[in-house]
């Protein structure tokens, strides 16, 4: 009788439990700021938002392609919308149950395009290893290679009144890998350069020689080079954050609020210096000098196109 009784407390308390660690359902079109929550079997998994307000546009459900240890994959889909515009997405992909199924690592670090065609690659582990975490920082191009998988946030924005040329077109791209201890993140932020003063890019191919942004291109445009040395910065300590959330369950969302931005609005923790053009008082025969020298600090994106023209037009009006 005792041992009946035993049972049955034990399987109430399993189902209890059970009920409790259940994942969190948002519905599509629910709001974050600052903190993504999700709780799994394993525990709480906190993951950090930039700064703005977040749209849940989808999210859905997959089995792994393990035959013998198949492994349930959660994937939610985020968009920021700012005033009016879409600045920035977000993929949140993570594994479910996982201390019964366990995860091992694919070999993202390993992976050569990311070495060949990222500015930054940061991390260890192997396809083989025990762990694997991994940082990559890169710009893409509006999506082109992967718009498929981008479809369903498309069609959210479309609801929302956006078309997909409403889309920015160029992004600023962090990746984080994380595979260990029976748990996976797959954490991708896109953050368009667009959003911090940069004129819309023209339509390369994605792999374009002479895109600027690449890391073998760069160096000839020093305020696009400024702003990815920023932005690496920005992600190398973010990804503190997305660890101490994910990994340790243990980040506040004080600690988000406190984090350094990339520019202005939400990212470059130093604004770009400003080029000082001194007041033009010279005679005129200097005047076409200096339209050369404002010219040259203009090609050389030291300054922006407001500025150079409201420069020229002063060095004009003097002569």
């Amino acid at each position: 009788m005792f041992f009946r009784y035993f049972i049955f407390i034990k399987i109430f308390f399993l189902v209890l439990l059970a009920n409790n660690l259940q994942a969190k359902e948002y519905s599509v079109g629910k709001t974050f700021e600052n903190l993504f929550h999700i709780d799994f079997v394993s525990g709480k998994h906190t993951i950090p938002l930039p700064p703005g307000v977040w749209h849940l546009a989808h999210k859905f459900e997959a089995l792994s392609d393990g035959p013998d240890n198949p492994n349930r994959i959660s994937t939610h889909l985020l968009t920021r919308i700012t005033e009016g515009r879409v600045t920035g997405l977000a993929s949140i992909r993570m594994g479910k149950d996982t201390p019964t199924n366990g995860w091992e690592p694919d070999g993202a670090c390993e992976n050569k395009k990311w070495r060949d065609k990222a500015h930054l690659i940061q991390g260890h582990g192997g396809e083989y290893d025990d762990e694997e975490d991994c940082l990559i920082v890169k710009w893409r191009w509006r999506f082109k290679s992967h718009r498929k998988n981008f479809v369903p946030i498309v069609r959210y924005l479309s609801s929302k009144k956006f078309e997909w040329a409403d889309m920015p077109y160029s992004w600023v791209s962090l990746y984080f890998f994380y595979t260990g201890e029976g748990d996976f993140l797959n954490y991708y932020m896109y953050l368009p350069p667009e959003q911090y003063g940069f004129k819309q890019e023209e339509e390369y191919d994605q792999y374009d020689p002479i895109i600027p942004w690449m890391p073998n291109n760069i160096n000839q445009h020093p305020k696009k080079k400024k702003f990815m040395e920023s932005a690496i910065s920005w992600a190398k300590s973010w990804k503190k954050l997305v660890k101490k959330g994910f990994v340790d369950n243990q980040l506040s969302q004080q600690e988000v609020l406190n984090h350094p931005k990339i520019d202005g609005s939400m990212a470059i923790a130093v604004p770009a210096k400003k080029v000082s053009i001194p007041k033009v008082t010279a005679p005129a025969g200097d005047m076409a000098g200096k339209l050369k020298k404002l010219k040259k600090l203009y090609e050389a994106e030291l300054i922006s196109e407001e500025e150079y023209k409201e420069k020229k037009k002063a060095i004009l009006e003097a002569m």
